[in-house]
């Protein structure tokens, strides 16, 4: 059985980001929240691009979904803990790290299948699906 669950928008990305980030040390409140938005706006650029759609653009913010986001919370953890290790320092996550690991998700979205992606994508733009065309980028 497959259920459709809609892809986040920015607002709702921002609000999953910030639960799995919830524990996370950063240096303050304030870097916590511009962190947290840069991220978003970095995951939401529409310069990460996937595939073209019948000439439309299909990027990375068309394959988010809650899971991308708290693997994202993951590895920007997991970068900065190594760093931090090295260093024989506690600094905490910040801004690089995320962004590090947005790089990271962008590079396996890459490489993955995304059909049930890309046929919600072609609905959305009333693209009916035996005339569905893809390039890969």
């Amino acid at each position: 059985h497959h259920i459709k669950v809609n892809r986040p928008n920015e607002t709702n990305a921002l609000e999953i980001l910030n639960i799995h980030a919830q524990n996370l040390p950063f240096k303050s409140n304030d870097a916590r929240r511009r962190t947290l938005e840069e991220t978003i706006n970095d995951l939401f650029n529409p310069k990460h691009l996937l595939y073209k759609v019948n000439n439309y653009k299909f990027t990375l913010a068309d394959a988010v979904s809650g899971a991308m986001l708290a693997d994202i919370v993951s590895q920007a953890k997991l970068i900065a803990l190594r760093r931090d290790l090295q260093n024989k320092e506690m600094t905490g996550v910040d801004l690089i790290d995320f962004k590090q690991a947005v790089k990271k998700t962008l590079d396996a979205q890459q490489g993955l299948n995304h059909t049930y992606d890309i046929q919600d994508f072609a609905e959305r733009h009333g693209i009916p699906p035996k005339d569905i065309n893809i390039e890969r980028l």
